[in-house]
């Protein structure tokens, strides 16, 4: 068994998102059985999964920066929620 963390495929984003939809989890990880050109799901893991990964918060700030900048924008430098 070899485990390291990949770029998804179109296809394996969309299974990440009815992970997550299914799970009721926006914080989810999973690992992924990939053999050939098909992909399953083989573990669901939760919050704990995440929450020491230095990635996951890196990532999770830019995305949080990105969508306030856009809400900024949107207000048109108005500065009220």
């Amino acid at each position: 068994e070899m485990r390291y963390p990949i770029i998804l495929s179109r296809k394996q984003k969309a299974i990440a998102h009815k992970v997550c939809v299914h799970f009721k989890q926006t914080v989810c990880g999973f690992d992924l059985l990939v053999c050939g050109n098909k992909s399953y799901v083989c573990d669901v893991n939760g919050w704990s999964f995440v929450k020491s990964s230095k990635r996951f918060w890196d990532d999770a700030a830019a995305r949080l920066h990105s969508s306030i900048v856009a809400w900024m924008r949107h207000l048109g430098g108005r500065g009220t929620w």
